[in-house]
């Protein structure tokens, strides 16, 4: 366990001239925290690769609303992104923020999805401004029409 100050940055949207978004972090506060790297077992045990680092970081709990799901920590010059926060001891002295180091999505231009076909519908999973997704094909156009109307994004829904 290391005991280090780290940076927590807001994530600050705006929409760009072609209809997306931009993100760009801001530099909200620096906070005493606990860091311990996860082993590759606890790693998968929250759905992401055993290949990426992962972080268990206490703070205290009264510091719990200045980290939100969007935000991402700096620390040691590592970008995580904010995975869960956690009331650990119930007894609100220590909230436990699990975070992942942020993948470079745009280091491979060739591979940003993967395609399965299940029965007669077509899936496909990838990233997408730096955010894993599932997306579903709808009609024919598919991929290259709208989303929403002949594709839509199932990341999340039950």
């Amino acid at each position: 366990m290391r005991d280090r100050y780290i940076d927590i940055q807001t994530a600050v949207k705006s929409s760009d001239t072609i209809g997306g978004q931009t993100v760009v972090y801001s530099s909200e506060k620096k906070i005493w925290a606990a860091i311990r790297t996860m082993k590759p077992d606890r790693v998968l045990e929250y759905g992401q690769s055993a290949t990426m680092r992962g972080y268990e970081i206490d703070i205290p709990y009264y510091l719990e609303t200045v980290v939100g799901p969007d935000d991402q920590i700096v620390y040691d010059s590592r970008v995580l992104k904010v995975h869960s926060i956690i009331d650990n001891d119930e007894r609100r002295n220590v909230r436990t923020i699990i975070a992942f180091e942020k993948q470079n999505v745009t280091s491979n231009p060739n591979m940003q999805y993967k395609y399965y076909i299940d029965g007669d519908t077509e899936y496909r999973t990838g990233t997408r401004d730096g955010e894993y997704v599932i997306d579903k094909k709808l009609t024919s156009t598919g991929w290259g029409g709208t989303e929403g109307t002949d594709w839509e994004n199932v990341s999340g829904m039950e």
